[in-house]
């Protein structure tokens, strides 16, 4: 998010599914990667037993890891445990258009590209969510969703009618589906930023907005493949991460984090391996700040510190690591 251009601004990662990490070239055959069903289920991450992680090799898309034990992905919604090469990794927009790939277990970052969306002139980037078939949904300040391939960049409208619900701007994030059977994208937001913002849900396949209820704060979006949805409020007293309950918006767990208190300009969010990542440039600061918060310990640490980029939004599917990797 980037309260740069108005009054104000995207998912806790599991590998969903049983599914063996091996690596990705070794899989590949007809444009895709087949499941390998296993068992290694670990138990002991935060939010309850999922499949263990580990990282592959370099990936068909020449910028992401290589993710091995993926499926066929046969539908726009997804199928369940369907996974695309790279969809384990964070991603990142920049207020400038830039695309970059984050890597929290070497504190990596590559620029992927520069977003060209068919939008209009001075209409920038202003959240982002992504999806286990490694597409990132782009939201920019006109209101409007674009479909950006993470591996090239290359950008396409969605069809997303703008200001449903009077939701024009907000944080966004996939979160797996209770059943275990797919995936929902949750929002958070408003006309504007102020300190009270709607949840709501946007179906992937009709594209319409359906509000749930109120939150305060205004929150960016993360998702887990445990079904848990977790929001990052820069502008509480003091600034928080927060469980939320995904029928009602009720809070259903609560991290304070007073370090971060501050005049907020631009935030996104994401979770990864049992963490999570706060990408926060608040008004004293040249760009954004990369901060680690463990909920095990509540240690909060900045392991990159003035990274050259203003960060908007961060997107990351549910198909990334639970725990982190060996």
């Amino acid at each position: 998010m980037d309260t740069s251009a108005r009054t104000k601004v995207s998912p806790r990662l599991f590998l969903f599914g049983a599914l063996s990490w091996i690596t990705a070239g070794a899989l590949l055959t007809a444009g895709c990667l087949e499941s390998a069903n296993g068992s290694g289920v670990d138990s002991g991450g935060r939010g309850g037993s999922g499949a263990s992680s580990g990282q592959g090799g370099s990936g068909a898309d020449g910028n992401a890891g290589g993710f091995g034990g993926t499926i066929h992905i046969d539908d726009d919604a997804g199928n369940q445990g369907s996974c695309a090469v790279g969809a384990e990794w964070i991603y990142l927009v920049d207020s400038n258009y830039s695309l970059l790939q984050f890597r929290p277990d070497s504190l990596t970052l590559t620029e992927i590209g520069r977003l060209s969306c068919p939008t209009s002139a001075g209409d920038t980037p202003f959240s982002m969510a992504v999806d286990r078939r490694a597409r990132a949904w782009v939201l920019y300040q006109s209101g409007n969703i674009f479909h950006v391939d993470l591996a090239t960049s290359a950008c396409t409208a969605s069809g997303f009618a703008p200001n449903q619900a009077g939701l024009r701007h907000f944080g966004m994030g996939f979160v797996s589906d209770d059943t275990g059977g797919g995936e929902t994208l949750f929002v958070a937001g408003g006309g504007s930023v102020t300190n009270n913002a709607t949840l709501a849900t946007i179906d992937t396949a009709s594209l319409v907005l359906s509000p749930i209820g109120n939150l305060t704060g205004w929150p960016e979006l993360t998702g887990t493949g445990a079904a848990e949805l977790w929001a990052f409020s820069p502008n509480t007293n003091p600034p928080t991460i927060q469980r939320l309950d995904k029928t009602s918006g009720a809070v259903a767990e609560n991290y304070g984090l007073p370090s971060l208190t501050g005049s907020p300009s631009a935030w996104a969010f994401a979770f990864w391996g049992g963490s999570f990542y706060v990408f926060l440039q608040r008004a004293s600061e040249p760009s954004t700040q990369i901060w680690h918060f463990n909920p095990d310990t509540q240690d909060l640490t900045r392991p990159l510190s003035n990274i050259g980029y203003r960060i908007v939004g961060a997107g990351v599917s549910t198909c990334a690591p639970l725990v982190p990797p060996a």
